[in-house]
């Protein structure tokens, strides 16, 4: 989130030297004053303030100042994670008073588009030792304006080294269905990812066998995945239930039991005792 607000927050510095030279063609541009640190809440960001000739400085940002104003901060989350639509950020700009015009801000957010489509669009490595997929139902407007029911899907990996990732994200114009879920799960196997040590998903009719069946789309153990099925029916009880030692036992346990089960069939690493 850091970096995307620093790469952000630098874009609206530059779009509005832009916008200041459109304005005053007597002036040119001057590089940029050397990087500095200012936060906005406890996330640092690294920016360098654009210069011209002509004693230009943002006027979004206070001569001086280490924090970030929290109403730019606001935009800013705003714009990253909230905007909905063109009309929707325009208005947000309005109500911050920021130095944009509509036709300013749209190539901001075509840029920052760019790069989601970019990231969820990237290779994957063939091995993660567990993917989390689910999907919700949400209603989505088409490109006409209406208000269609749909889902989406997002799926999280954890590595082998232990980080989580996201691998994936979807949305589909229509009621969740077995193939929407196949074709979810095969733009993550033609992106790379082919051996997966478990899934955890919904127990959606028909998804088992698609996941690691016969003719499945990933290398796995039908197994494992069935009871993972199981376990997340009661995921949350832990959600609810933190302290509960019983079902955490039981949790321990059952994922002891998986690797000495499963560790000698299995040629990958993950499963391996020195993972």
């Amino acid at each position: 989130m850091a970096d995307g607000l620093r790469r952000l927050a630098q874009t609206i510095l530059n779009h509005e030297r832009t916008t200041y030279l459109a304005t005053h063609p007597e002036h040119v541009g001057n590089g940029f004053a050397p990087p500095r640190v200012i936060h906005w809440r406890t996330a640092p960001l690294t920016i360098a303030v654009p210069r011209t000739r002509g004693g230009f400085y943002p006027e979004s940002l206070t001569r001086y100042q280490r924090t970030l104003p929290d109403a730019h901060g606001q935009f800013l989350r705003d714009l990253l994670f909230h905007a909905k639509s063109f009309s929707e950020l325009a208005r947000t700009v309005r109500r911050l008073g920021l130095p944009f015009a509509p036709d300013e801000i749209e190539p901001l957010l075509e840029e920052l588009y760019a790069e989601a489509r970019d990231f969820m669009q990237r290779p994957l490595p063939s091995d993660y030792l567990c993917v989390m997929i689910d999907a919700k139902a949400v209603r989505i407007r088409d490109e006409k304006g209406t208000l269609l029911r749909g889902h989406t899907f997002l799926a999280l990996g954890i590595t082998l080294e232990g980080r989580k990732e996201i691998l994936g994200h979807s949305s589909f114009h229509r009621p969740e269905s077995l193939e929407s879920w196949k074709t979810f799960l095969l733009d993550l196997k033609n992106r790379g990812l082919t051996r997966v040590g478990l899934f955890v998903t919904d127990p959606f009719p028909g998804l088992t066998k698609l996941l690691a069946g016969a003719g499945g789309l990933f290398h796995t153990h039908r197994e494992a995945t069935v009871k993972i099925y199981i376990l997340a029916d009661h995921l949350h009880r832990f959600r609810w239930h933190k302290p509960n030692a019983h079902l955490k036992a039981h949790l321990a346990e059952w994922i002891r039991l998986f690797h000495s089960q499963y560790e000698s069939e299995t040629p990958s690493p993950f499963l391996t005792q020195n993972s």
